[in-house]
């Protein structure tokens, strides 16, 4: 009989563990080299999606727009030409939002960067909320403008961001709900606050909302109204509003209680 000794089995066991570490590291890769290969095939599709819908688009409203100015326009041709330029306006809403999207993902996104005072960007969007807010009877309020808080960005991109986060604030919140945006400053950080009362979001969902394509809603559930109460849009804003912060050098949190709210913190490098 071949006596073994403790050593000889520990060594035994401690190659058995490299062997199946170096198994899993080469299966994580190979997954990873999936992944790869599924979110190029994901851009790809939606490059070509908006290269196949712009084209007809602009075409059917230059259409719309011959046959309304070659005859005299009366009620009842205005009205649905009113209906096919909303429709319109909702597909072009729909395209700008992948396109953006997908410019995020390659890397594409405007680079051309400047001193941005962020009480001007959030004065600007105070105006521009103010149809969706006025319609759902909210509220919105302001504080920390009169400070002039600077940060070096885009103020295009930056102004998506903001904007995504706000409409999304109010789509989750409760007709006449309160929405307070803060801006402050915290040592080297620009600080901006979007604090809602809304539905809030579940812990276990939180790592998933800036998500590409991520609704928490039944698909069967699915109406995309503008400013509705749950209203459901691609599911884009968020992950653009991430990728957007991020590539500014900042970052985007979120804390939030089922049925108490959420509030998102956008941190950014303030200018010196």
């Amino acid at each position: 009989m071949i006596e073994t000794s403790g050593d000889e089995i520990g060594k035994t066991q401690l190659v058995q563990y490299a062997q199946d570490l170096h198994r899993t590291y080469e299966q994580l890769l190979a997954k990873n080299k999936e992944l790869e290969i599924l979110e190029k095939k994901k851009n790809d599709f939606l490059e070509m999606i908006l290269h196949e819908l712009r084209t007809p688009i602009t075409k059917v409203m230059m259409a719309a727009e011959i046959i309304m100015s070659s005859r005299p326009i009366d009620k009842k041709a205005r009205l649905p030409y009113e209906s096919l330029k909303k429709g319109i306006k909702k597909l072009e809403y729909v395209i700008s939002e992948i396109a953006l999207a997908a410019q995020q993902s390659h890397d594409k996104a405007p680079v051309r960067r400047g001193e941005v005072l962020l009480s001007a960007l959030i004065k600007r969007l105070k105006v521009d909320v103010e149809q969706f807010i006025t319609t759902r009877k909210q509220k919105i309020t302001f504080s920390g403008l009169s400070r002039d808080i600077a940060v070096k960005g885009n103020p295009m991109r930056l102004y998506d961001a903001f904007f995504n986060i706000v409409q999304n604030a109010s789509r989750f919140s409760k007709d006449g709900a309160e929405i307070k945006i803060r801006v402050k400053r915290e040592g080297d950080f620009a600080v901006v606050e979007v604090i809602d009362r809304g539905i809030g979001i579940e812990k276990s969902k939180i790592g998933l909302i800036f998500g590409s394509f991520y609704e928490d809603v039944d698909i069967s559930e699915h109406h995309s109204g503008d400013f509705e109460f749950k209203s459901s849009k691609l599911g884009l804003g968020l992950y653009i509003s991430k990728k957007i912060i991020e590539k500014h050098g900042g970052s985007i949190s979120v804390e939030s209680k089922v049925g108490k709210g959420s509030t998102f913190t956008i941190k950014l490098p303030a200018a010196l």
